[in-house]
């Protein structure tokens, strides 16, 4: 309904808000699931309508009669945005961190992120009073929520309207990390993981040691989903520096003290008895790969006794035995890996250096 007749909803808009939220609140999942469904999808509609309209002004013709937007989801916010932050909050306590079975917790969050990207701006006092009134409640449910909806609207705002919240996020979110609960910890690393990708630049100068060790410390010690959302981290990071004039200028950048250990540490992950699970071994070679890419010139003697050791463990997989197929495509991966590793690490030292 919502795809198809969009422009149709007028006359019937408060019926559907009714309906589907009675249904929400008080039906059996499958059906709650459908209305949650509804919401998503008059977003990802109302998204389309709104990027018509952007590209017809742009190119200064008329919007075509019918496609105008007329903008549901951003006057049901008031109520649609609480109604999905207490949905959060009903997580399956059986499904493990991880799990890709669907449950009414992961489509609110879902359609949360969609609402956000509708209505931009105008998510961030809906959300941000759930966020910090709950992110340190004393039930983990209510915690693991409020981080998750902190994480579900990074996408939609501009840098101005979430920088200051990214800003202050930074310390409780690293010290939820050890929290008791393991899907609190997840969704904390992930929620890290999306803010290094997204709005790294709103990351304090002086928190940047906490986060580059807190999310070391992770590689190691955590689960395989955790331990992946680190590397994510470290990797979007690193990916910050690109095309850093500081690093030309100066010969060095503010991820060179890391490197060392980082690089070492991210090897040691990618030797885990766990790492295939989670993406976790392809999570750490990418973070290999990005950090050798933008390092800064005084990394260079890191990178040249990192360059054998690599060839090393290449030279390595031509003797792992094969037993079954999935052995064989272990194996291939790994070599993959290295060999991405290796051209990266060619690419950014000189024949001199190598030679």
């Amino acid at each position: 309904i919502a795809y198809q007749y969009y422009h149709r909803l007028a006359d019937y808009m408060q019926t559907i808000f009714q309906l589907t939220f009675n249904t929400i609140k008080t039906d059996e999942e499958p059906v709650a699931l459908q209305a949650i469904e509804f919401w998503s999808t008059l977003c990802e509609e109302e998204q389309e309508l709104l990027d018509e309209a952007a590209d017809a002004e742009e190119r200064g013709v008329e919007l075509e009669p019918g496609r105008e937007c007329v903008r549901y989801v951003a006057a049901a916010l008031e109520h649609l945005t609480p109604l999905l932050t207490e949905t959060m909050t009903k997580q399956d306590e059986d499904v493990e961190a991880g799990d890709e079975e669907w449950n009414l917790a992961m489509a609110a969050a879902s359609c949360l992120q969609l609402v956000a990207e509708t209505v931009e701006d105008l998510i961030v006092p809906a959300i941000m009073p759930f966020v910090q009134a709950n992110i340190k409640n004393e039930n983990w449910r209510y915690r693991e929520a409020a981080t998750m909806a902190f994480g579900s609207i990074l996408t939609g705002p501009s840098p101005d309207a979430i920088g200051q919240f990214v800003n202050q996020s930074i310390p409780v979110l690293l010290e939820a990390l050890s929290d008791p609960h393991i899907l609190v910890r997840d969704t904390t690393a992930w929620v890290i993981g999306k803010i290094c990708e997204l709005h790294v630049r709103s990351v304090p100068s002086e928190t940047f040691p906490s986060l580059v060790n807190t999310l070391s410390s992770k590689l190691l010690s955590e689960t395989p989903r955790v331990s992946s959302q680190a590397c994510f981290g470290l990797h979007n990071i690193a990916a910050a520096f690109a095309d850093d004039s500081t690093a030309e200028a100066t010969g060095t950048n503010a991820i060179s003290p890391y490197m060392a250990n980082l690089l070492q540490t991210l090897l040691q992950v990618a030797d885990r008895q766990d790492a295939g699970e989670a993406n976790l071994r392809v999570g750490a070679f990418e973070a290999v790969s990005m950090l050798i890419q933008n390092s800064a010139p005084d990394v260079k003697p890191v990178l040249l006794q990192l360059l054998p050791a690599i060839v090393d463990r290449l030279a390595k997989t031509f003797s792992m035995q094969t037993l079954s197929n999935d052995d064989k495509e272990q194996k291939e991966g790994l070599q993959g890996l290295l060999c991405g590793v290796i051209q990266v690490l060619c690419l950014k030292l000189t024949k001199e250096d190598i030679l």
